[in-house]
């Protein structure tokens, strides 16, 4: 690593990021570290989030992230109406970024999380971003959503709307109380990527 001392990342600080680290096509480059306990499963770290940044030369930075609340990250007022079967293609990346996190999170899990987990996570945190949830896929998912936040100038409308086309995908792919169909088709993909 090129850099180990850590640099916090917040909407104050987000204005000296270089540019190229802010770009969306770099976007992602960026990946909230997944910390894991003794058994290696996921878990929620005890003294915050930890992002890494992975430029194209190899070099990586890592970055505290802070724990801003979720709404007062929001910037901009664009309104986004509730996507129809397909979201538009300039959310693509959004939803990669979301998702890629999520499918890291989902393999390390034993057993794997089921879409009945995902679907209430993505209702939870549209409803209440800022949740004092302990669970650690729900806190993950906080971390996720803040870098997004961060990077991207996101409107609580746009996050409202991602979240909630998220929460239906995982309903749609739900086939019973244990099914996995929404990791196992549409997550699991990702990690290939």
């Amino acid at each position: 690593m090129s850099d180990t001392s850590l640099q916090p990342v917040d909407p104050t600080s987000l204005a000296a990021l270089p540019a190229s680290e802010t770009d969306p096509v770099q976007m992602l480059r960026w990946e909230v570290m997944l910390p894991t306990d003794g058994d290696g499963r996921p878990a929620a770290p005890d003294l915050g989030w930890i992002v890494r940044y992975g430029a194209a030369s190899g070099e990586m930075t890592l970055h505290a992230l802070g724990d801003a609340p979720l709404r007062s990250l929001f910037r901009g007022g664009r309104v986004v109406p509730e996507f129809g079967d397909r979201p538009p293609p300039a959310y693509d990346l959004v939803f990669a970024f979301i998702e890629r996190p999520l499918a890291l999170f989902a393999a390390a899990s034993v057993p794997t999380v089921r879409d009945a987990e995902f679907e209430k996570l993505f209702t939870e945190l549209r409803r209440r971003p800022d949740g004092r949830y302990q669970s650690p896929l729900y806190r993950y998912t906080q971390a996720v959503l803040r870098s997004l936040l961060l990077l991207r100038p996101t409107s609580e409308s746009e996050l409202d709307a991602v979240l909630r086309r998220l929460a239906r995908s995982a309903r749609s792919f739900g086939a019973g109380a244990t099914s996995t169909h929404y990791f196992d088709n549409a997550l699991q993909p990702l990690l290939r990527a």
